[in-house]
């Protein structure tokens, strides 16, 4: 399994590949665990002396997202230059750091917890983001569908403390 920018995928073949230039190289193949309409066909391959080079982890294990989704008080609130809009906080999604993600859903979360009344769409569009980050993840280590482990990701949020 495989994790890029929020997104599980499942290794289907490790294979020998005859590049553009007429060399052959070892290839890790790739597509989404969870399909959706967008990515039913997708399938993707990357070089595999360039896996360390991308942004490509491993997925955290369920104990390691236990602790992210406890919302632990090492993870701190992001203050609110770091978050001033959308393509801002897409940036800090696209770091593929699960605790990064976590830091981004609590920031957003206690924002608009404190302050309902004049949310922006933009502050809500990031809310969703940094749900959707963390969503498939969760829903791969608990065995879980999306939607469920979005629930999960919402009633953690919902046990924070102010």
């Amino acid at each position: 399994m495989l994790v890029e920018y929020g997104k599980v995928y499942k290794v289907f073949k490790i294979a020998d590949k005859k590049m553009y230039d007429g060399k052959v190289e070892k290839h890790v193949f790739f597509k989404p665990i969870y399909e959706t309409s967008d990515n039913r066909t997708l399938s993707c391959a990357i070089p595999l002396k360039n896996l360390t080079q991308a942004n490509i982890r491993r997925p955290l294990d369920k104990k390691s997202l236990s602790r992210i989704l406890g919302f632990a008080t090492d993870l701190q609130v992001l203050n609110e230059s770091q978050i001033l809009d959308i393509n801002e906080a897409r940036d800090v999604l696209k770091r593929n750091n699960p605790e990064t993600s976590a830091q981004m859903l609590k920031s957003i979360w206690c924002e608009i917890n404190d302050d309902k009344e004049t949310v922006t769409k933009s502050r809500k569009d990031i809310l969703e983001l940094s749900l959707k980050s963390l969503s498939q993840e969760v829903a791969l280590a608990f065995g879980l569908s999306i939607e469920k482990a979005e629930v999960k990701l919402q009633k953690a949020l919902e046990k924070l403390s102010f």
